[in-house]
């Protein structure tokens, strides 16, 4: 009943004061940004049952079957291609459907036991997707390998990480760790693995061929904290799965630390550049879908940092990971209200209440002079 009550409320919310636009190919990560918060972060820090919360669980489920509906409309009307395929670098952005799949799946399964074979169903559909993408991938790397395409690349060819390793936590999780599950788990960990540096070496070969001409304001992209986040899904894959030891874990953890450190870096300076050259509200305050990876790979940093196996790390290292957990909560949790206010900004209009009787020619010349 609560379900259907949030679900009749969202849906004419959308339809009266929403565009009615298509969802952009890397629309997912909203469902993977928000998704992440409610997995681990939100049960971590704040409760630690979801009984009486199950309103936050139907929101992102409901998002997701909004998100969904509109690709499965461009399937059908066939304007899939057009939309979601354009050239071989923005075709990546569908692992965030995968990716968004998969933490739906995982948080439906954990939270709502009494719908058990629905997240089963869901991860099975989504695992032969993902072997569809899978392919779409493969294809992709070799045109960048083989072309100068690759010049155009970014943190977003890092999905194919983001999308397999989230095949992983959803089947650990929901199916469980069995041997002949792990299997499967360990082929597509180490794959997760292979497409991390194969996409990591073509993004760092871009700007080693275009760093002279680069203008960090336009051509360092938002999706280039997947450089981090890939790699901590990646460690978060294998806690959930047990596919590698936890040395190895840990060796992972200092992998993403790093890139974590290197990459925020660049992405302050961006951020100083375009506030000094576009004006605060244009150059950090501008809505774009993209912005959600960065919410999704900053709280799957924190979720991988709350289960690392801490008894390995030094006392110094102890002390940043207590930091980390303590503090990364707060950023991930304004960042997130942040991106939600400029999404609503954003998409929000009253057109509808104005227009809905009026014929389309009246309101594309609205539309054209809003």
């Amino acid at each position: 009943m609560a379900f259907l009550l949030l679900l009749m409320i969202m849906l004419l919310f959308k339809y009266f004061f929403f565009h009615r636009k298509p969802s952009a190919t890397a629309a997912g990560a909203i469902v993977m940004a928000i998704g992440i918060f409610e997995y681990d972060l939100f049960n971590h820090c704040f409760i630690k049952s979801f009984t009486e919360y199950k309103w936050f669980v139907w929101f992102l489920i409901i998002a997701w079957m909004v998100i969904s509906g509109s690709f499965l409309k461009s399937v059908f009307n066939h304007t899939f291609k057009l939309l979601h395929r354009q050239n071989e670098i923005q075709s990546f952005a569908i692992g965030t459907w995968i990716a968004g799949t998969s933490v739906c799946s995982t948080i439906m399964f954990n939270q709502i036991p009494e719908v058990k074979v629905i997240p089963e169903i869901v991860i099975s559909v989504n695992g032969v997707l993902w072997t569809i993408f899978c392919i779409l991938c493969i294809k992709n790397f070799i045109k960048l390998l083989k072309t100068d395409s690759y010049k155009q690349t970014h943190g977003i060819i890092l999905l194919s990480t983001v999308s397999t390793q989230s095949i992983v936590i959803g089947l650990s999780t929901i199916f469980g760790t069995t041997n002949n599950l792990k299997m499967f788990n360990q082929g597509f960990f180490y794959l997760g693995i292979l497409f991390y540096f194969v996409s990591l070496s073509i993004i760092v070969k871009r700007y080693l061929a275009t760093y002279k001409m680069l203008d960090i304001k336009q051509d360092w992209y938002n999706t280039n904290c997947v450089i981090h986040g890939a790699m901590s899904i990646t460690g978060l894959a294998g806690i959930t799965s047990g596919v590698i030891g936890e040395k190895i874990i840990i060796a992972i953890w200092f992998w993403v630390l790093v890139c974590f450190f290197l990459v925020e870096s660049i992405e302050i300076y961006r951020a100083v550049m375009r506030a000094k050259y576009l004006g605060f509200r244009k150059g950090l305050f501008q809505y774009h879908v993209s912005q959600w990876t960065r919410n999704f790979t900053f709280g799957m940093f924190l979720a991988f940092t709350i289960k690392l196996p801490v008894h390995f790390l030094s006392t110094s290292f102890l002390v940043i990971h207590k930091a980390l957990v303590k503090y990364g909560v707060v950023v991930v949790i304004l960042l997130l209200m942040i991106e939600i206010i400029l999404f609503i900004k954003d998409n929000f209009t009253l057109k509808y209440f104005y227009l809905r009787n009026q014929n389309s020619h009246t309101e594309n010349h609205f539309l054209e002079g809003r």
